[in-house]
């Protein structure tokens, strides 16, 4: 997940770009002259970008994610950042640069400080059937308890919030998410991959100690 391969890849026609070689030949292989186009034209925006390694060593996917945060070329030209002090962005082997560019990548989405991202919800008996077309926070707290949706935890009334609902081991599971949980899913639009992330991110903080 972390390496940054040399070399050709094995398989696949090649396409005739000189620049993220490796990318373009995976674009033949699974989309076709298109896909290497497109992957090309995002290898091109990096021109200029202060990179740890030269464009035509840069590995990653077949799809053309790159590094630990799987950053698609126009993602690491708008987002990845150095953190490390080298002034150079490296986002297979500096855990700093791989750090920050995701939260960069958070930032430029619309991430609220310090503010939350779920809490947990209990339906009321006759709760609306409530079943929103995406992870928008297009509704407010009010409004989802007036639904029959209540927050187990203190919520601002006024915050812009939606419902979600999975399943759980127990059955259905209710939850209010917010704006943060809604740009989270911009990294991934899954809404498991957004509940997971963040539920690991909490035990991860809550695990670390203030001197640690």
């Amino acid at each position: 997940h972390g390496s940054r391969l040399k070399g050709d890849a094995d398989g696949g026609p090649r396409v005739g770009c000189n620049i993220g070689e490796r990318h373009c030949e995976a674009g033949a292989t699974i989309g076709g002259d298109l896909r290497a186009d497109h992957l090309t034209r995002e290898l091109f925006l990096l021109n200029g970008k202060h990179l740890a390694y030269p464009l035509d060593e840069l590995k990653g996917s077949y799809a053309g994610a790159m590094g630990w945060g799987q950053f698609m070329p126009s993602s690491i030209a708008n987002y990845a950042v150095s953190y490390d002090g080298d002034d150079r962005i490296d986002l297979w082997n500096s855990l700093p640069d791989i750090t920050a560019s995701v939260a960069s990548y958070f930032a430029g989405h619309g991430w609220e400080k310090d503010q939350p991202v779920a809490v947990r919800a209990v339906a009321s008996a006759n709760a609306t059937d409530y079943k929103p077309e995406n992870l928008e926070a297009s509704s407010t707290v009010q409004q989802l308890e007036a639904w029959g949706y209540s927050p187990v935890q203190h919520a601002d009334a006024e915050r812009p919030a939606t419902l979600l609902t999975l399943e759980g081991d127990n059955g259905p599971e209710r939850w209010i998410t917010f704006k943060n949980f809604y740009v989270i899913s911009r990294y991934n639009r899954s809404a498991l991959y957004s509940m997971a992330v963040w539920q690991l991110a909490s035990e991860i903080t809550a695990g670390v100690s203030p001197a640690q």
